[in-house]
């Protein structure tokens, strides 16, 4: 698959395209039925989809801006397994002063060759949000272009939607989540340096830095894989301030389960299977090391 990063006017696309423009936060089974349906009747054109990176709403109205449910990369793994052809990065600072005149002239006709755009009929778009699908029609025809508009989501509307997913997630539910997403939430960082208290316990943790933009679930402990070279491992994942050493700081951790070998700066993405507990407070180590045994065992039970 091509990405395109950058100015769109530094773009240069060889062969035209059928394309659809969105954040796609998730893609989930709703994004992934557009874009499904957009490969399928690409026919000739090349299926492209436009995406932003930072989200809009993190420069327009930060107060507003979700919580980030993929980093752009994953949503790009994700579009390349669905098919897409194309990817556009636009990062919206670059582009947030374009009239709606000018973003079809130079992001749509110059960046990506354009000859069909699939919108859905909430769509907005150039600056202050002056375009609309209707508009864009008409844009279509001026710069030839064909413009399909569509139910984005149809029947999943109001069931499936990345606030949906957030609201589910923040709840600690990782299994809701994975049937909207049709995959696994995944979170990923680096492995940076703690207290080594689970290695003092026993049970040696992977410690992740995660971007602050994203979405990390509900505390508590979780089953999950843990992804190393390509390769996953049954992990218990522990989300939370870790109340029984009287710690403040929320951290995202993983356990892996048998592995072996020195992650410290390397970069861990770790998928969340099922919640297994509530985070708690234990009287003591001894009965900390308990539970996290039986959380071990746990994770066994369910993953393996």
């Amino acid at each position: 698959m091509i990405v395109l990063r950058g100015h769109p006017y530094e773009w240069e696309v060889a062969t035209p395209t059928a394309a659809t423009v969105g954040v796609f936060d998730g893609v989930h089974v709703g994004h992934r039925r557009v874009l499904g349906d957009l490969v399928s009747d690409a026919g000739d054109l090349v299926p492209a989809v436009i995406t932003f990176d930072p989200h809009p709403l993190s420069i327009l109205a930060p107060e507003r801006a979700p919580l980030m449910l993929t980093d752009v990369d994953q949503r790009i793994e994700q579009f390349q397994a669905l098919g897409i052809g194309l990817a556009g990065v636009l990062n919206f600072p670059d582009i947030r002063d374009l009239s709606a005149k000018e973003f079809s002239e130079r992001v749509l006709c110059d960046g990506l060759q354009v000859k069909r755009v699939v919108v859905g009929a909430d769509f907005r778009f150039g600056r202050g949000r002056e375009g609309d699908a209707r508009f864009l029609g008409g844009e279509g025809k001026r710069l030839g272009f064909d413009v399909d508009v569509v139910d984005m989501f149809g029947a999943l509307d109001g069931i499936v939607s990345s606030t949906r997913i957030r609201e589910v997630l923040l709840a600690g539910d990782v299994e809701a989540a994975a049937e909207m997403l049709a995959r696994p939430y995944q979170l990923n960082g680096l492995v940076v340096e703690g207290e080594r208290r689970g290695r003092d316990l026993g049970f040696p943790t992977a410690n992740l830095e995660i971007e602050s933009k994203r979405l990390i679930p509900a505390n508590g402990v979780y089953a999950g894989w843990a992804l190393v070279d390509g390769e996953r491992h049954p992990s218990a994942i522990n989300i939370g301030v870790r109340p029984t050493f009287s710690e403040t700081e929320r951290r995202v951790e993983a356990h892996l389960l048998d592995f072996e070998g020195d992650l410290y700066g390397q970069k861990l993405a770790v998928d969340f299977v099922a919640r297994l507990r509530s985070e708690q407070k234990f009287d003591g180590i001894a009965a900390l090391r308990n539970q996290i045994a039986q959380d071990a065992h746990a994770v066994r039970a369910r993953l393996t």
